[in-house]
């Protein structure tokens, strides 16, 4: 049976320290899609897609792969990145990677210790492990952003840079603690 866990987000910031008024009023304040006079086109809020993200891909000379399911993804430091879009309108820019190889069941207290303490430290990259079949521990993180109001070339950029980085940096946290 497999066995999937999230580590908790929810001790992210004490409540204390959270202002209700950032919600209430983020519902209400859309941002206004239309370019300004002169407007730079790196700041233009355009709709996310492949395309998109192929074109940032091809600006930097990155090697990517377009699996048989369709998904765009690509390798740095050994992890294997996919770039996925969903939602209603494929307006949610999801960036997923997976630690590569398996760790050992009898290291999960190390793995959830480190999950839990990036998760503290910052609201991403979000990281779940799962329990194989084998009793093999597998970890995930990821960095998702809705943007139904559509992004710029400069937003997109960042925030495939900052998936990259952060998970990247959890890996490595994980892999220093494990000895590996």
């Amino acid at each position: 049976m497999r066995e999937h866990h999230l580590i908790s987000t929810s001790a992210l910031a004490p409540t204390s320290h959270r202002d209700p008024t950032l919600s209430l009023l983020s519902r209400f304040s859309r941002p206004d899609p239309t370019p300004r006079a002169g407007a730079d086109s790196s700041q233009v809020l355009a709709p996310l897609s492949q395309d998109r993200l192929l074109a940032l891909f091809k600006e930097r000379d990155w090697r990517y792969f377009i699996d048989s399911d369709g998904d765009l993804g690509g390798i740095w430091d050994d992890a294997t990145f996919y770039f996925n879009l969903g939602g209603q309108k494929q307006e949610v820019l999801r960036i997923w990677a997976q630690l590569p190889g398996t760790i050992d069941a009898s290291h999960l207290e190390q793995v959830r210790t480190v999950l839990d303490a990036s998760h503290r430290r910052s609201a991403w990259p979000t990281a779940c492990y799962r329990i194989d079949d084998d009793g093999e521990v597998r970890v995930f993180a990821c960095h998702a952003v809705d943007y139904e109001y559509g992004l710029s070339d400069l937003q997109l950029a960042q925030h495939v840079d900052c998936a990259i980085a952060t998970v990247n940096g959890l890996f490595a946290d994980l892999n220093e603690v494990l000895g590996r």
